[in-house]
């Protein structure tokens, strides 16, 4: 007796199946455990199924059928669970801090570029008749702050960007953001 097909389609039998369709029942299963957004599930889709031809493809070349190829690329993979939770786990790795919150560690660093600039200028326009060794002193220190506010928004601008594949350089952009205060404090130390 044949076997018999439920409702779905699917048939009883797992020979039944094509070798695409082998592939793709095994994207799709690793596809619905991914905690990821949909965009990220096409990508993953995509790339495991193209893995997977591949792996059939090479397999192929020493020797087996389509069928074995498949079968073994499939096993070779693993259990679609655990497949799915290792792109999980390396997505979890990123930061996935959006918007305002994302950048806000580079406002310090920024606004303290830009307020120095408008003092360097500030001092160098209101200085056009002559300049004193004092107002060299404090130009200098403007100079000193914008280069050091420069440095610290590109350190943050960096460590943002690279949180958003691993969430520890979320620390660093704070700790560049703090560090922009040190340059406005140094006239009150000393």
């Amino acid at each position: 007796m044949e076997p018999v097909q439920d409702v779905r389609g699917q048939g009883c039998e797992r020979d039944s199946m094509t070798d695409d369709d082998k592939i793709r029942g095994y994207v799709r299963d690793v596809r619905s455990e991914l905690q990821l957004p949909r965009s990220e599930k096409r990508r993953v889709a995509e790339e495991l199924a193209n893995h997977l031809d591949d792996s059939a493809d090479r397999h192929m070349r020493s020797g087996h059928t389509r069928k074995e190829a498949v079968d073994v690329a499939i096993a070779e993979l693993g259990d679609p669970s655990d497949v799915a939770s290792e792109f999980n786990d390396e997505t979890s790795r990123g930061s996935h801090v959006k918007g305002i919150p994302k950048w806000l560690p580079l406002a310090l660093p920024t606004f303290q570029l830009l307020l120095g600039g408008i003092l360097l200028a500030w001092s160098l326009i209101g200085d056009l008749a002559g300049s004193t060794r004092g107002n060299r002193t404090i130009q200098g220190q403007y100079l000193l702050l914008v280069i050091a506010a420069a440095i610290l928004s590109y350190g943050v601008f960096s460590s943002v960007r690279h949180a958003e594949k691993d969430s520890s350089w979320r620390w660093v952009a704070w700790f560049c953001s703090v560090l922009a205060i040190l340059p406005g404090l140094l006239p009150f130390i000393g």
